[in-house]
């Protein structure tokens, strides 16, 4: 009965949240919005008969087709050289969270797709020259060069029990991989993978099964979370460490709470997450926050009472909520784009 009433003042706070924030604002439905450029010279967007098309220079052009009823997501860097597409067929007659999407590969702003697997949670690594995805049925994370496919590798998790879990994964440079995994007991840990010796060591592992713990990589820095999931474990913990030396009882505490937040860490430009407010506003709610890694001092950004997540879209950080996308950080108005200037592509 507790939850129950805790998800429906959940549910009924989010429905009379109005925010201050900036809505995205584009010539296409952002319903239909897949992605779009910074500078806003090119678009790509879904239709309703299946297919995923790009819109630039007043020119529209179907890139993959599909059955009515798939889906898009568009998944871009700040290194703007490659872009990752998944194609989810039967989204709305196929509810297992576990079901694989067709991954394509394309240049940032291109047209000429090519399919490359079937995964799920692709991440792009590297300067955008790595593409990682993983496999549930398998237990595998798969790992290929978009330049070469020979220096392509994998790494099977161990993960005994929980068919439902994603591991993160980082990649700090070409022969490094450090990703999260679960034990036999459940505990979720930090797992370092050298690609040269082909051999994995355990760099930390939580000290209770009602944990989980969110990798972030920015620049030479390594940021770390760990976060309660139900009452049998409260409190949340962000910290840093240098990607060279990865020593977790060295590692510096940035942010520390007694509640369980939502997490979600955003760590490219500034580093976000999404917070537990319980104790500042006195009920249940769930904000953006950013946490500056300088002077450690917590900035509220949204006001919409629960927030999820974070998206960033070619540098614009936006918030999905109720059918609209708030802009956090960046440019939220593209409805002005009259003429489209030509975009300098990285060689």
């Amino acid at each position: 009965m507790n939850k129950l009433l805790i998800l429906f003042s959940i549910i009924a706070s989010s429905a009379m949240a109005n925010s201050t924030l900036p809505a995205l604002a584009t010539k296409q439905a952002t319903n239909n919005l897949r992605f779009i450029s910074s500078d806003g010279n090119f678009t790509y967007y879904q239709n309703r008969d299946g297919s995923l098309l790009l819109s630039t220079n007043y020119k529209v052009e179907e890139i993959i087709k599909g059955e009515p009823g798939t889906q898009y997501e568009v998944i871009g860097t700040r290194s703007r050289k490659k872009l990752i597409v998944t194609q989810q067929a039967s989204f709305h007659k196929f509810l297992g969270v576990r079901q694989l999407k067709a991954i394509f590969k394309l240049d940032f702003g291109g047209k000429d797709t090519q399919k490359i697997a079937m995964g799920k949670n692709p991440q792009l690594h590297l300067d955008d020259n790595w593409v990682s995805f993983y496999q549930p049925i398998t237990k595998v994370i798969q790992f290929l060069n978009l330049r070469s496919s020979a220096l392509s590798f994998e790494i099977k998790i161990s993960n005994p029990f929980n068919p439902y879990f994603v591991p993160y994964v980082v990649m700090p440079n070409n022969n490094t991989v450090i990703y999260t995994d679960l034990n036999k007991s459940g505990h979720s840990g930090v797992v370092y993978y050298d690609k040269i010796t082909k051999k994995n060591s355990v760099l930390y592992k939580g000290s209770n099964p009602a944990t989980k713990h969110e990798l972030c990589f920015s620049g030479e820095n390594l940021f770390f979370g760990e976060f309660g999931v139900n009452e049998l474990y409260s409190g949340s913990i962000i910290s840093k460490l240098k990607a060279k030396a990865l020593d977790f009882s060295k590692r510096e505490i940035l942010y520390e709470s007694r509640l369980n937040d939502i997490g979600n860490i955003h760590c490219e430009g500034s580093l976000m997450f999404v917070k537990n407010l319980f104790t500042e506003r006195k009920k249940l709610a769930y904000e953006v926050v950013e946490l500056n890694i300088l002077d450690k001092k917590i900035k509220t950004i949204s006001d919409i009472n629960f927030a999820s997540h974070i998206i960033d879209m070619d540098g614009v950080l936006l918030m999905p909520h109720l059918g609209k996308y708030y802009v956090l950080k960046g440019k939220g108005d593209f409805t002005k784009n009259d003429r489209l200037k030509k975009r300098e592509v990285k060689p």
